[in-house]
């Protein structure tokens, strides 16, 4: 699947837009631009551990959006 596609996709694109444009860049940094998680970690300032950490928090996060969107209820969620 394409990122553009994602974004077009219903309540995969609510739940990416709910992010903060940080959390929603690693993520697509790390899944469509392929970085590694070192060299995302390099980007923001921070460790390689750092940046693990922010890509499994941020994905926790979407999958909780994505819960909450597919019962019909909405709330932005940040780390």
């Amino acid at each position: 699947m394409r990122s553009d596609s994602i974004l077009t996709n219903g309540e995969p694109a609510a739940a990416l837009l709910s992010l903060l444009e940080k959390n929603r860049e690693i993520i697509f940094l790390y899944f469509f631009g392929h970085y590694t998680q070192r060299e995302i970690g390099e980007m923001y300032g921070c460790c390689q551990s750092t940046a693990r950490y922010q890509i499994h928090r941020t994905l926790q996060l979407l999958h909780k959006e994505m819960e909450v969107l597919s019962h019909g209820e909405s709330e932005s969620f940040t780390l």
